[in-house]
């Protein structure tokens, strides 16, 4: 018999729509399988007003609701919790029709189960492209994106995914849709509303279109890959490249030794073209949306700045666009390897730029005292201060003792993070994984203000709970 949950959630979706069991078994784990949930089912509607339906069911039968795009989050963010028996995953990704591109405004109205790489391969059509950039771009989807307020590796040129937003719709909490999916960049009729949802991780509604912004595609691109001997060195590379490229500049990606060691152990068919592994390998690329800028002239500028002045000691220029995508597979492997290597520990922070290289070091050096046996792998964006500063055991003998001291070495790396005045999470967002940690590294004013925004738009607190904020009402003074 049909349990009239099930059946209420049939009727609205229909049999593919609504799913249980063993199907919904994929959507309860999270990217990273570090804690798999069971749903009590999979909702899947394909329009907005099927959304709407979702929201008022879950209301009605008093079920938690947990949206989820692509599912390549980090953070527990887009899975429910493991004790929830009442949690429905509602999964977007029949809602991927790309409603228009507007060629003159240089935008797209777009549904939220867009995946990026399509969306970017629709917007090239017209020779337009969306600005962001980032290696999980296969499976990431749009409404997720803006829930998450990704980065990526052109955030420091052309901002977050909030930057790119125009215009959105919303299904609330209450299960009436916001309707705010302008085409505009000046709107300064009130609060900026879409601004409520850029990055709150599905916890004041669920985003199921979109208006983003465009740019004209590349006609020229120009891809580096320096050998710096030090961290030091490359910034001063880095900002050369801004003076002299200025926003031509469009990504600045280093890597330590220990990633690329990672991937020489892991992913054996991505390869290094530098002769040696340096301290630190610095991938850049310079684009023109012209044809009568001389950018090879800025980009060898760049580079016999960076030789002159031993800011690099090798130096690979792509001479194809093959070349140019093996330089990126190198940067985009590394997660991928350190995941296949075992255990980890990661932590996605932001220092500001002039204490990135201070930060590292201390860091690295207050790590390794308290577990020498280890990988202490940082890599990331150079130009904006993100860094993904991820651990491991160096054997497989080490990981029980690796996973032992986790919460000291996690404590080492977010007491730095606060000590040089950076952000916890820069870019994967909060999820359920670091609330705590931020209830205790951010002012009880801050938190306040997070939520009193949360329960006047959600006052049930059905919508992705134990997201960005704590489920109970006090929230915690800061130590000290």
């Amino acid at each position: 018999m049909t349990h009239p949950i099930d059946q209420a959630f049939l009727s609205l979706l229909g049999a593919n729509g609504w799913l249980t069991s063993d199907d919904a078994a994929q959507y309860g784990e999270d990217w990273l399988k570090k804690e798999p949930s069971k749903p009590l089912g999979v909702a899947r509607p394909g329009t907005t007003e099927a959304v709407a339906g979702v929201v008022r069911l879950c209301a009605e039968h008093n079920l938690s609701l947990t949206p989820q795009g692509g599912n390549t989050g980090l953070v527990l963010a887009s899975t429910p919790r493991q004790t929830d028996a009442r949690a429905v995953v509602l999964s977007l990704e029949r809602l991927n029709d790309i409603r228009s591109i507007d060629v003159v405004g240089q935008t797209v109205s777009v549904e939220a189960g867009v995946v990026l790489n399509s969306l970017q391969e629709a917007c090239a059509q017209h020779q337009l492209t969306l600005p962001m950039h980032l290696g999980s771009g296969g499976s990431a989807q749009i409404g997720g994106l803006i829930s998450t307020n990704a980065g990526g590796t052109h955030a420091f040129r052309d901002g977050m995914m909030a930057d790119l937003v125009f215009g959105l719709e919303v299904v609330l909490p209450s299960g009436d849709v916001w309707r705010g999916n302008r085409a505009m960049l000046k709107d300064n009729a009130g609060y900026p509303l879409r601004r409520l949802f850029c990055g709150a991780e599905g916890t004041l509604g669920v985003i199921t279109a979109a208006t983003l912004k465009l740019k004209p595609r590349p006609h020229q691109t120009e891809t580096l890959l320096l050998a710096c001997p030090t961290l030091e060195s490359a910034q001063h590379i880095v900002s050369h490249g801004r003076r002299i490229a200025g926003a031509l500049l469009s990504a600045a990606e280093f890597m330590d030794e220990t990633g690329l060691y990672l991937v020489a152990s892991h992913c054996s068919h991505v390869a290094n073209p530098l002769e040696k592994v340096a301290k630190i390998t610095l991938l850049l690329e310079f684009e023109s949306p012209s044809s009568q800028i001389p950018l090879d002239d800025a980009v060898q500028n760049i580079v016999t700045s960076a030789l002159e002045n031993d800011w690099a000691t090798d130096g690979v220029q792509a001479s194809s666009e093959q070349q140019r995508n093996d330089l990126w597979e190198l940067r985009e492997s590394i997660t991928e390897s350190q995941r296949r290597h075992g255990v980890q520990l990661k932590h996605d922070v932001s220092v500001p730029l002039q204490a990135l290289s201070e930060f590292i070091s201390v860091t690295t050096e207050r790590l390794q005292e308290a577990f020498p046996a280890q990988l202490i792998n940082p890599f990331g964006h150079l130009a904006d201060g993100n860094v993904h500063f991820n651990l491991s055991p160096a054997s497989t003998q080490d990981e029980t003792e690796f996973l032992a001291a986790a919460d000291q070495l996690n404590a080492i790396v977010y007491d730095a993070v606060v000590e040089f005045n950076g952000s916890i999470a820069a870019e994967h967002g909060l999820g359920r994984s670091k609330v705590t940690l931020a209830d205790r590294s951010r002012d009880r004013c801050e938190r306040l203000l997070m939520k009193t925004l949360k329960n006047s738009i959600d006052p049930r607190g059905t919508m992705n709970p134990g997201v960005i904020v704590a489920t109970t009402d006090e929230v915690p003074d800061v130590p000290g």
